[in-house]
């Protein structure tokens, strides 16, 4: 008694694929079926044809290419397919690492443009306990103005090793807390906050400490804007040894006068170059 052998509308049914596409196998060589009928053209598959055909839809199913796994299965080669593997799982991995990277970015963008329906920063100010920070940040001139942020900033974000840092988009300021109150801006640095550890050390790189900030929202480019809102308790005592300013943009058809989020801390925290 014959093997017994399937026909390609059979197999397909027992793959669960198109049998157009086990005839593209076929055709690439990467199946060869056991019997072809001269004088139909059928093509007719043993049993012992079957793993192959489902062991090739596992490994596409891992990412492997069709020439791939054409070369693994005619030289019967499992070092060549551990390698193979290999160097798959480590694109996957960078796959996923720039997906989760993107998923971070979407939330802090969502959170970002959530913050003017916070109603609790519609107090005088709240404490907030905030930990550790990282700000990627150049110093500022005497003649610093905000029309000069991206002349200045990119020359640092652009650069090695650098540029493949997660930044938000938010401009953040270090600002002179006594020349604020005479609601004068003298900005000591410019920049913008990390998502996450960068990991390394560099000059640029700013650590903002952990503690309790007073944290309120105010438009402090607006000439209506009071000053005095800075004279939280602690401040009649003490210094902020941090006064921080970061932007929130209200729409995209303006530029100036944007809401600014200001965080104070006090204490002896020291403002550190990593």
């Amino acid at each position: 008694m014959g093997k017994q052998l399937y026909t390609i509308g059979k197999v397909a049914k027992l793959m669960g694929i198109q049998p157009q596409l086990l005839r593209h196998y076929c055709d690439i060589g990467l199946i060869t079926p056991e019997y072809i009928d001269p004088q139909t053209g059928y093509r007719y598959f043993s049993f012992e044809q079957l793993p192959d055909i489902d062991r090739t839809r596992f490994l596409l199913r891992c990412g492997l290419r069709l020439k791939e796994i054409k070369q693994v299965l005619r030289e019967d080669n499992l070092p060549l397919l551990v390698e193979l593997l290999n160097k798959e799982r480590k694109q996957k991995q960078l796959e996923m690492q720039r997906a989760q990277d993107g998923m971070e970015l979407i939330d802090w963008y969502i959170n970002y443009f959530t913050f003017n329906s916070r109603s609790a920063l519609d107090a005088p100010y709240q404490i907030r306990r905030l930990g550790k920070r990282f700000l990627l940040a150049v110093k500022c001139p005497d003649s610093y103005q905000p029309t000069d942020f991206y002349q200045l900033f990119s020359r640092i974000k652009n650069a090695p090793p650098y540029r493949d840092l997660k930044l938000t988009r938010q401009v953040t300021v270090l600002l002179d807390y006594e020349a604020l109150l005479q609601k004068q801006f003298r900005r000591l640095y410019v920049g913008a906050f990390l998502i996450g550890d960068p990991g390394f050390q560099a000059p640029e790189l700013l650590q903002i400490p952990a503690g309790e900030y007073y944290c309120f929202r105010a438009n402090i480019h607006d000439e209506a804007w009071d000053p005095n809102q800075l004279r939280i308790p602690l401040a009649d005592k003490e210094k902020p040894a941090l006064t921080l300013a970061s932007e929130y943009e209200a729409s995209f058809s303006t530029y100036n006068n944007n809401p600014h989020e200001l965080q104070l801390l006090f204490g002896d925290h020291i403002l550190e170059e990593i």
